[in-house]
Parts: structure tokens; C-alpha cells; sequence
């Protein structure tokens, strides 16, 4: 290989290491848009699950797979 064949190889892997890093950054930095309720809203449905009787609390995955097996939540 030339050195000019060498030179457009590296720019070239420099460019698809940077987008490479761009897109892990992005990743890493999004949070889940599921994650982050209003404090209002999430006392509002506690109250009113509460009122109705369904709230179920569990403190081990194999606790809460037992009550979404044996009930519908």
C-alpha cells in the first residue's frame, strides 16, 4: 500500500471511530422516558389504587412474578 492509500485508510477509520463513539455516547446518555413521573400524578394513582384495594407491593422478583401469575394487576 502507498502511503496516500494509507493516509485516506486511517481518515477513514478515524471518521467511523468517531460516529462509532458519537452513537455509544448517545446511547449511554438517554434516560427512559418511562422512568421520571410528576410527583402529583403519581400520588393521585396510589390514592386511587389504594381506594380500590389493588395495591400490591413485593420486594423480590420472585415475589412479584408470584402475584402477576396468580392475579392480573
Amino acid at each position: 500500500m502507498t502511503t496516500k492509500a494509507l493516509e485516506s485508510k486511517v481518515q477513514s477509520l478515524t471518521r467511523e471511530v468517531k460516529h462509532l463513539r458519537s452513537v455509544v455516547y448517545d446511547l449511554a446518555s438517554q434516560k427512559d422516558s418511562e422512568g421520571e413521573y410528576k410527583a402529583a400524578f403519581v400520588k393521585k394513582t396510589i390514592a386511587l389504587q389504594m381506594k380500590k384495594g389493588k395495591i400490591r407491593t413485593f420486594t423480590t422478583k420472585e415475589n412479584f412474578l408470584k402475584q402477576i401469575q396468580s392475579k392480573r394487576v
